[in-house]
């Protein structure tokens, strides 16, 4: 291995080879005096100043040369990167997709057995793993620190004594998912829950995937709790105490039953009718649900028997047309002309089912009012454009400000 004087000569030499060659350096030449070491300030000087002194002017001219020349190179696309892609342009990978060129690395990646024996290709897929990390840390990616982030924020700043509600009782989610369907329930328990119970009608998609993130959102909040909670109140010793009982190992390696327990309790049921005691539940969420659901005031009436008095409930209503997700042929506003989206149950496309029930973020405060709740905040946002023409049966004597908001926040308290 080259050895630190050898590569700090080698930087030397390029640096004066480089400036030699520099018209603004060749300006300055016999405006340079040498002076004794001993006149020096007593800081070190690189070796290649050594015993050189420069005027202020020379040193300002010297240093926005430099600028200008690091400026250049920043904007120069590296030599490997102009040869991929031309080498790209050569072949027929050009005339795939970004999707169908990594499902293609994906097939390889799990079809290679000699892999780890390639130091090259091992090198490349640590650089594209960390390039892959940065990139999907987003909303979006429902296994993301900034999901976590999220649906945390979402809740916390809304909630007095968070903490304490969290300890008398238990948390429920109410349409956790079928992706990932435990995360939110980790980040509670994390934070102090006694229980907590997770709600859907679909069974996740990947129950040993789901398990292993749990415990990567213990790992994130155990090493860098700011990262989810915005702040470092959390601290490692907290954590260990609040997670006493489970079996993290078991639970990194996928495991079901090292999770699932009388703490962690996760139904495939109907949220009209779930499996939690009267008055249980002291802290409740729900997010991008109760837009789906058949019966609105069936599910706000037992959202309102579970709930302890005192309790708190957040629930985020996503009100826009959920095709826009997958498809651009759909906008925000969309369903708003559409009567058959609405009535149908089973509406359907390419598998997923749309259905919605049509009513509109600012309405459930009035659904959740007439079984006894109090509503201490709403807030709208996401402003929808509405479609051009007749409107739909369930909209058009509507309020046109409540159909251009697309989601909104409910916080809910029963008293």
């Amino acid at each position: 291995m080259q050895d630190m004087q050898s590569f700090h000569d080698g930087i030397t030499a390029q640096d004066a080879a480089e400036t030699s060659a520099d018209p603004v350096h060749r300006q300055l030449r016999g405006r340079v005096a040498v002076t004794p070491p001993e006149a020096d300030s007593g800081q070190p000087w690189p070796r290649q100043f050594a015993g050189v002194s420069f005027s202020p002017q020379i040193l300002t001219e010297r240093a926005e040369n430099q600028r200008r020349r690091t400026t250049v190179d920043n904007q120069r696309p590296q030599p490997d990167w102009i040869e991929w892609k031309d080498r790209v342009a050569r072949t027929e990978l050009s005339r795939y997709s970004r999707d169908e060129l990594m499902d293609a690395l994906v097939h390889s990646l799990r079809s290679d057995p000699k892999l780890t024996s390639d130091n090259t290709g091992l090198s490349r897929l640590r650089t594209f793993c960390e390039l892959i990390h940065t990139q999907i840390d987003c909303h979006e990616n429902r296994y993301s620190r900034q999901r976590y982030h999220d649906m945390f924020m979402s809740v916390a700043p809304h909630v007095p004594d968070l903490a304490g509600l969290l300890r008398r009782g238990c948390f429920v989610d109410v349409g956790c998912g079928s992706w990932n369907p435990f995360a939110q329930s980790a980040i509670f328990l994390a934070c102090g829950a006694r229980r907590s119970v997770a709600i859907d009608l679909d069974a996740p998609h990947n129950l040993a995937r789901s398990v292993r993130s749990v415990a990567e959102v213990w790992g994130h909040l155990m090493l860098q709790p700011r990262s989810i909670l915005g702040t470092g109140a959390l601290t490692p010793a907290a954590l260990a105490e609040n997670l006493a009982g489970f079996d993290l190992d078991r639970i990194a390696n996928g495991d079901p039953g090292a999770l699932l327990s009388s703490r962690l309790e996760h139904h495939l049921c109907d949220a009209a009718k779930m499996p939690v005691e009267n008055g249980a539940s002291t802290v409740a969420v729900s997010n991008a649900f109760l837009e789906h659901v058949a019966d609105p005031i069936g599910v706000a009436r037992e959202l309102f028997r579970i709930a302890a008095p005192g309790a708190y409930q957040v629930h985020v209503i996503d009100a826009t047309d959920h095709r826009r997700y997958t498809s651009p042929r759909y906008s925000a506003g969309s369903l708003l002309a559409e009567d058959e989206y609405h009535a149908d149950m089973n509406y359907t496309v390419d598998g997923i089912n749309y259905h919605m029930n049509g009513l509109r973020p600012r309405q459930f405060c009035g659904v959740f009012e007439s079984v006894g709740f109090r509503v201490l905040h709403y807030q709208g946002w996401q402003e929808v454009e509405l479609p051009r023409g007749r409107l739909a049966a369930p909209f058009r004597d509507l309020d046109p400000a409540m159909l251009r908001e697309g989601m909104g926040r409910l916080v809910l308290t029963k008293t």
